[in-house]
This record gives C-alpha cells, structure tokens and sequence, in this order.
C-alpha cells in the first residue's frame, strides 16, 4: 500500500471524538440565559429578559458565534467563520475550540500544513486541549505531512504529544476526556480503548519513519519499538484497525521476520474484507509467501 495513504479509521475516531466534544460546550452555549433561548410564558416576570450589560451583549454574541461556527456545513464558509470569530473575540476561552474546528476542517480538504498550523495554535492557547493534542499526534508522523519538513522536530513533537495523550487516558475520565452524557460505562470503555489504540498506532508510525533513516538500512532499534507499539495499538481494542495490523506487517518484514509479517498481513485482509485495503495486504502476503518459499527451495544443481 502507498505509504502516503492516511489512515481512515483515525481521522474518523478522532473527528467523532471532536464532534462530540465541541456538542458539549455548543450545549451549554445554547442554553446561555444571556441568549434568551427556551419558551417564556407571557407576563411571567421571572422569565422575562433585563437588559443586558455590555459585558453580557458581548457574550451573548460571542455565545451565539460559536453556536454558528459550529453549526456551519460548508467547510469554506466554517473556516471564515473562523477568522472572524478570531478577529472579534481574540479573548476567547472558546478560541483554542475554534481553531481545532478549523484543524479538522481543514483535513479534511486535504489543506495538511494548515491543519497542522490551525491545531498547533489551538494547543498555543490552550497546552492540554485534547483534540488539537490527539490531531497532532496522529497527523504529524503522516509521510505527507513530513515531507519538506522538519522530520525530526515533528516526529519529536508527535511523540511528546502521542504520550501527554496516554497520559490523559489513563486516568479518564477526567476533565479532559470526559464521559458524554448518554455514555454507558461500556461505551466510554470502548471508546478509550479505540483513542488508546489510535495513539499507540501514531507512535508505531513515529518510530517506523525513524527507521527509514537508518544509512545501512532501516534501524533495528526502531523497528522494535515500531513493532511493540503496533502490537499495543490492536492489543488496546476489540476492533482493531486494519491499518495497524499493515504497519505491524511492513516493520516485521524490514526486521526480517517473515512468518511474523505474513500474520500481520493475513490479519489485515480478514479485518479489511471488502475495503480498498485488502487487496494490498493480500499481494504483501503472496509476495512474503514466494520469498519464503524461495528461499527454503534447494539449491540447483
């Protein structure tokens, strides 16, 4: 498979995860007095909105532009929503949240170095925020995002990312990554599982890209930790992804462990049925399969 191919199951995971999050404060947003939202009984004093002070006009607006933001479908239309939203409220505690939105946004328009840009503002705001830290930590080890880059430096920051991530799983739930409110312990359970098993696989990817700069081939070092990582990544869930299993594979063959890559590949096509993936694995697979039984043939005579 083209290593520049990103891996579907995390943009996915993590923009469910933003989606989720960022409901939450539109939620409360929403239910902001100083919006006047909900059903007022005619007459009721008690309902009846005062005048508001300037200080409340100016959260009322702020309120009722991230309500829009977040809202807004039309992705060109969200990321000018964006900016202005930044330009009005440079004061935001919401402006980390916005410019995560505009991270994922920007993904998925494929526009990398932007969204790499928007999410690391977010984080320059806010150094904990968790979605911005989780789209760091499975972007930057993307061959695409690496190239033309800094290798090391991004690899470093992913890593460094990657682990304050774990760190905050952890011990969920937390205010970082919070229980939502129809979650059952199950879900939540699963749910951890799936971000724990994303990152370990982010990792597998830092250290898979390190091994490629080894001068006399690919780093053995590395490769270990790129295998242990991968190995932790469809260990951490009951659904593993796919991809994992594929990255498992190509480490184990560079590290000359054949029957090892096979089973990673054979366990990418049984998971990846009926995806563009599983013809790649299978051909991995058939190509492991003639090098192996090549080399046991006796020699001719």
């Amino acid at each position: 498979m083209n290593r520049n191919e990103s891996d579907n199951r995390t943009w996915l995971s993590r923009a469910l995860w933003l989606t989720a999050a960022l409901a939450l404060t539109v939620m409360g947003a929403s239910a902001n007095p100083l919006l006047g939202v909900g059903p007022q009984k005619k007459g009721d004093k008690t309902t009846q909105k005062q005048a508001l002070t300037p200080e409340q006009q100016e959260a009322a607006a702020e309120a009722s532009d991230y309500v829009a933001l977040v809202n807004e479908l039309d992705p060109d239309r969200k990321l000018q929503l964006v900016e202005d939203f930044a330009k009005k409220h440079p004061n935001s505690a919401q402006l980390t949240n916005v410019y995560a939105i505009a991270a994922e946004t920007e993904r998925q328009k494929n526009n990398l170095q932007a969204a790499v840009d928007y999410a690391e503002k977010s984080v320059k705001l806010k150094p904990d925020n968790f979605v911005s830290l989780m789209f760091l930590t499975t972007i930057l080890p993307q061959p695409q995002v690496l190239q033309n880059a800094d290798k090391d430096k991004l690899l470093k920051e992913a890593e460094t990312d990657a682990n304050q991530v774990l760190q905050v799983l952890s011990t969920a739930p937390n205010a970082q990554f919070p229980k939502q409110p129809n979650d059952t312990d199950d879900s939540f359970t699963k749910r951890k599982a799936m971000f724990t098993s994303d990152v370990h696989s982010a990792l597998g990817m830092v250290h898979l890209q390190r091994a490629l700069e080894g001068l006399q081939g690919p780093d053995k070092d590395e490769l270990a930790k790129a295998e242990q990582e991968y190995q932790a990544s469809v260990a951490a869930t009951d659904q593993p992804d796919p991809q994992a299993y594929y990255r498992l594979g190509e480490a184990l063959n560079m590290d000359g462990k054949i029957d090892d890559a096979i089973a990673a590949f054979s366990k990418c096509a049984e998971l990846s049925a009926g995806t563009p993936m599983q013809p790649y694995a299978n051909k991995e697979v058939q190509q492991l399969k003639a090098k192996k039984a090549a080399a046991q043939a006796p020699p001719k005579q």
